[in-house]
């Protein structure tokens, strides 16, 4: 939000304060794979693995055009309060 050109320091700290945080959790490393459509979209279709996945493999499709994940497939549990 922006007030007579300057920013307002108290909307963007109530934003701060309800954003979730991340935490580092290790590396992950992303090779492409091919080009396929997903969920309607062209994708990207990239591995995905790591320490930051806990040592696990995954897929993950992302959109040629605007460069956003469309999907992923990780075999990893929930966080909580999720």
């Amino acid at each position: 939000m922006v007030t007579a050109g300057y920013s307002d320091p108290h909307r963007l700290n109530s934003y701060i304060e309800q954003a979730p945080a991340f935490a580092f959790k290790g590396i992950v490393t992303v090779g492409s794979v091919s080009e396929e459509e997903r969920h309607g979209s062209l994708c990207h279709k990239c591995s995905v693995e790591g320490a930051g996945l806990e040592r696990r493999v995954g897929t993950m499709w992302v959109d040629k055009s605007v460069r956003h994940i469309v999907d992923c497939e990780i075999d990893l549990p929930e966080e909580p309060g999720y």
